[in-house]
């Protein structure tokens, strides 16, 4: 999740909106990239591009704005926001962390038996339509 928190810092639109400060970068440490006494991203680097970050995405337009323009965007400007370009680079290749969902269908595959694996899709079938028309009733309720 933190993840895709981090990876909104790096489109053009939504900069603007964010604007980070020093100490919402400074939860950047997070990342191995930036942690690591010799970083591929140096942290004061990030900091001090933001002012010209936000001045180039200043002129973009949100109804132009596509997800695959992100890279590209960071390509053109590379020698105004060298940090910003290696960061959105490093950024893209990451890989969101799937271990929970994994440990949950693990969970559920071991409640049951060789013989129940056919009632397992309509077990979770019932259970995820239950708890969404519960929660339903409820939004009505308050």
């Amino acid at each position: 999740m933190q993840l895709l928190k981090y990876a909104r810092l790096c489109n053009y639109v939504r900069i603007r909106e964010i604007r980070p400060t020093p100490q919402q970068l400074d939860d950047l440490n997070i990342f191995k990239c930036i942690s690591v006494p010799q970083p591929m991203v140096c942290l004061s680097g990030l900091k001090s591009e933001v002012p010209i970050f936000l001045a180039l995405a200043k002129d973009l337009h949100d109804e132009d704005f596509r997800m695959n323009d992100i890279l590209p965007f960071f390509c053109a400007h590379q020698r105004e926001l060298p940090t910003w370009s290696r960061f959105a680079c490093v950024l893209a290749t990451q890989q969101a962390n799937s271990a929970s969902v994994e440990r949950v269908f693990s969970i559920l595959k071991q409640a049951f038996k060789a013989t129940q694996e056919k009632s397992l899709g309509d077990y979770v079938y019932g259970v995820v339509m239950r708890r969404y028309n519960n929660r339903r009733e409820q939004s009505t309720f308050s």
